[in-house]
């Protein structure tokens, strides 16, 4: 697991969240929670209900369709920011291509953050 200061580093450099403040940063880090995923477990699977926002900050995501791999996701990249305020079925299979950590916030974790910290709007 790591530190809240390398999580809030980690987070800074990614354009989704450049903009918010250490402190909205560190709030949002009390709000989600870390998951560590193995290589080969299968995430989110295509039609699935999917809800939350999800940031890897270490290891890579396949996502499939129809059992084809068509991107991997890296350290820094998210899905899922739809889901978390309008949760819906998912076209893609997410799956971790190695063991992956990853940062996940739902919907009602968001909005209080929309509503405490101006700069994570």
């Amino acid at each position: 697991m790591r530190l809240t200061i390398e999580k809030i580093m980690v987070l800074k450099q990614m354009p989704l969240f450049s903009d918010m403040t250490e402190n909205a940063l560190s709030d949002m880090l009390l709000i989600g929670k870390e998951q560590t995923i193995e290589t080969g477990k299968i995430l989110i699977k295509e039609g699935e209900t999917a809800s939350t926002l999800t940031v890897i900050l270490s290891g890579k995501i396949n996502v499939s369709k129809n059992g084809r791999t068509i991107k991997t996701l890296t350290a820094k990249d998210y899905f899922g920011l739809l889901f978390a305020f309008d949760p819906s079925q998912t076209k893609y299979t997410f799956t971790a291509a190695e063991d992956t950590v990853l940062f996940k916030i739902d919907g009602d974790g968001l909005y209080d953050l929309l509503s405490e910290h101006k700069s994570f709007a």
